[in-house]
C-alpha cells in the first residue's frame, strides 16, 4: 500500500499528516497498525502521532488523531496546529477562523497569514476542566483533584488533574532538570486506578513570576516529548 504523507512539527512535536479529504487513504480498520508501524523511531518514519485530515459534516474539517502506539486520542494541541497550516497552504480550506471537528468537540483555530502562508495559529481549547468526572479521574465526579496526595506505583505524589479534552496530571517540582521523567511519568500514566483512561504527565518548575519550565511524559507515546500543546 502506497501512502502519501507530509511530515510536520509544531514546537518539536512531530507528526505524519495524511490527507483523506478526497477519500480514505488508509482503511479505518488498519489505521492503528499503520500508525504503530510507521511512527516507530529508528524502524519507521518516526513521529509523535499521525493526523488524518477528513471531511466533516459539522465543521470545516475533521481531525482524526492517533498516538504512535496506534491508540486514538481525543485531541492534540500541536497536531491540530499542523492541520491548520497544512489545510491553509494546500488549499483544503482557506477559512479563518477555521472550525475543526475533534473527539473533544469542535474547536476554533485563528490564523495569522501573509504571502499566502500561515505564519501563526492559535487554538481556542476552552476553559480547563477541573471536575474529576470531566477528566476523568477517580473520586467524586463533582470534586476536583488539586494537589491531591495519591499513591502511584508504590510512591506518593501530589497531583493536580486537568482536562483539556484529554487528561493531564500536573506535578509541581523544585527542579525538573535531573528528574527521571520516564520512570516517574510511566508510574503515574499507568495508574489506571486513578486515571482510568491513562493520563499525560507534566512536571512543572516555577522559574519566575512569569516563567515556568515543563517536562512531559505523553500517553500513547509512552516517552518524554519535546512539547505538548494541550498540556
Amino acid at each position: 500500500m502506497d501512502v502519501e504523507f507530509t511530515k510536520m512539527h509544531a514546537a518539536g512535536n512531530d507528526f505524519m499528516v495524511v490527507d483523506e479529504t478526497a477519500g480514505e487513504v488508509v482503511p479505518e480498520s488498519g489505521k492503528n497498525n499503520f500508525v504503530a508501524r510507521y511512527c516507530r523511531r529508528h524502524f519507521g518514519v518516526g513521529a509523535d502521532g499521525a493526523i488524518f485530515i477528513q471531511k466533516s459534516d459539522s465543521a470545516d474539517l475533521k481531525f482524526h488523531f492517533f498516538n504512535p502506539d496506534g491508540s486514538i486520542a481525543e485531541m492534540c494541541g500541536n497536531g491540530i496546529r499542523c492541520l491548520a497550516k497544512y489545510a491553509f497552504e494546500k488549499g483544503l480550506c482557506k477559512k479563518n477562523p477555521l472550525k475543526v471537528e475533534t473527539l473533544a468537540g469542535i474547536l476554533t483555530l485563528s490564523m495569522t497569514v501573509g504571502g499566502g502562508r500561515m505564519l501563526e495559529v492559535s487554538v481556542d481549547m476552552g476553559a480547563p476542566r477541573l471536575k474529576n468526572g470531566d477528566i476523568p479521574v477517580s473520586g467524586n465526579p463533582d470534586d476536583s483533584t488539586i494537589e491531591r496526595e495519591v499513591v502511584a506505583g508504590g510512591f506518593e505524589h501530589a497531583i493536580t488533574a486537568v482536562g483539556m479534552g484529554n487528561p493531564h496530571a500536573v506535578l509541581f517540582q523544585n527542579s525538573i532538570d535531573l528528574l527521571d521523567v520516564l520512570e516517574v511519568g510511566a508510574r503515574i500514566r499507568n495508574s489506571t486506578n486513578i486515571f482510568p483512561k491513562g493520563v499525560n504527565v507534566h512536571f512543572v518548575e516555577k522559574i519566575s513570576e512569569n516563567e515556568f519550565g515543563i517536562r512531559t511524559y505523553e500517553r500513547g507515546v509512552e516517552a518524554e516529548t519535546l512539547a505538548c500543546g494541550t498540556g
